[in-house]
């Protein structure tokens, strides 16, 4: 009888012994990103709380400020302050094992391409929410499948693009709006944002200059433009990229990767860009008569010759707007400014190309061929007009 009672509590204690071990065969899986959304996201370890970071010569965050943060999230004037290090979240093997009772504690660390906000997690087939501290929790009581929604059940992103807003304002003798038939004011993270200027009856565009700042923050400062875009981002002046059916000037932002405000300044009264265009001449004499040169004068007095190469049969053009004529049928137009040449056929079916160098070279530029009578004809020709903008140098228009 002893030795059975023996054997008994022997084998009790060596169950007891041995149950931390039993308990601890608990697996979690972690599904990792498909390739549509390699890179998009990663379950993230934490430590004291916050995301967990190590150094990786491919990762996408710097250490700057006393945090964690990609590039996109500090202004571009200040890069050249940013420490050479590159950080990226210490993920969750795809499989881990832990301690029944245990708190998982994970953080979902997005790319800025994604919207970690709009992300769906499950567990297990359950949806998990995250913390009023943003992580996420679970306690280990069975075997665990960590999951983001990539796709709903209708074929739908669970996973949402990050949207930016595109700031639009009007101004005195122009309008800013969305293309035709849209109405959205916003563009995904990486993505392009077309939208069209209106320039009104009696103004001109000839002096008009079209830029954004890709940063909401940074302000109102529409009538001080062109120094903003000098000191902060010197490729932020748009071209335009054609011309649509009601005659608005088109325009894209391209790899929008930020909030973005649409700035336009130098549209003026028609009377009014006239006079502006004669003191500009004035000055340029000047100052070549006195012998000055101060580079930011240069650029606002200089005046380049935007001439027309015309290789097609049957086609005619005009220059509208935006220089003087000259006797040998070029146009001078003043730096940065602008000029509008009217193209003519006779033939609807005729294939015309038009192209310019330097800004238009591969005659990307899209505009509508529109019949009109003829007066001192009486026939139907065909017209189509092009902007070229922001002139900074000699320019020949091929016509063929």
């Amino acid at each position: 009888m002893k030795k059975v009672l023996s054997i008994t509590l022997s084998v009790i204690m060596a169950a007891l012994l041995l149950a931390p071990a039993f308990a601890a065969g608990f697996t979690v899986k972690f599904v990792q990103p498909s390739a549509e959304y390699a890179g998009g996201y990663c379950f993230a370890k934490v430590e004291n709380g916050a995301v967990k970071f190590v150094e990786d010569p491919n990762g996408i965050f710097v250490f700057y400020s006393n945090r964690y943060m990609t590039l996109d999230d500090i202004y571009e004037s200040y890069w050249d302050k940013v420490p050479p290090e590159r950080y990226s979240p210490e993920e969750f093997a795809e499989t881990e094992t832990m301690n029944s009772g245990d708190t998982l504690v994970f953080a979902l660390v997005t790319s800025p391409e994604y919207n970690a906000a709009s992300a769906t997690v499950l567990v297990n087939k359950t949806k998990l929410d995250p913390s009023p501290d943003g992580l996420y929790r679970v306690t280990v009581d069975r075997n665990l499948t960590v999951r983001v929604v990539e796709k709903d059940e209708s074929g739908l992103s669970g996973l949402q693009k990050t949207l930016f807003n595109i700031k639009m304002a009007n101004g005195e003798g122009y309008a800013v709006k969305p293309l035709k038939g849209e109405s959205y004011k916003a563009a995904p993270y990486g993505g392009d944002f077309s939208f069209r200027v209106k320039i009104k009856n009696g103004y001109s565009a000839s002096s008009m200059k079209v830029g954004v700042v890709q940063d909401g923050s940074i302000g109102d400062f529409e009538t001080d433009f062109d120094v903003l875009n000098n000191i902060l981002n010197p490729d932020s002046l748009l071209t335009s990229t054609g011309i649509d059916e009601d005659g608005c000037r088109l325009y894209t932002i391209k790899n929008v990767r930020s909030d973005c405000r649409i700035v336009v300044t130098g549209v003026r009264e028609e009377k009014k860009s006239t006079v502006l265009t004669m003191i500009l001449r004035i000055l340029r004499k000047i100052l070549d008569f006195l012998g000055v040169k101060v580079q930011f004068l240069d650029d606002m007095t200089n005046e380049y010759t935007v001439s027309v190469n015309n290789e097609a049969a049957n086609v005619g053009y005009t220059f509208l707007s935006g220089g003087e004529l000259q006797e040998d049928g070029s146009c001078l137009v003043m730096s940065g400014s602008g000029v509008t040449l009217q193209v003519v056929k006779h033939d609807p079916y005729q294939d015309v190309h038009v192209t310019w160098a330097p800004g238009n070279e591969d005659g990307s530029f899209t505009t509508n061929w529109v019949g009109k009578r003829d007066p001192e004809t009486g026939n139907t020709v065909y017209i189509a007009n092009f902007n070229i903008d922001a002139v900074k140098g000699d320019t020949v228009v091929t016509i063929r």
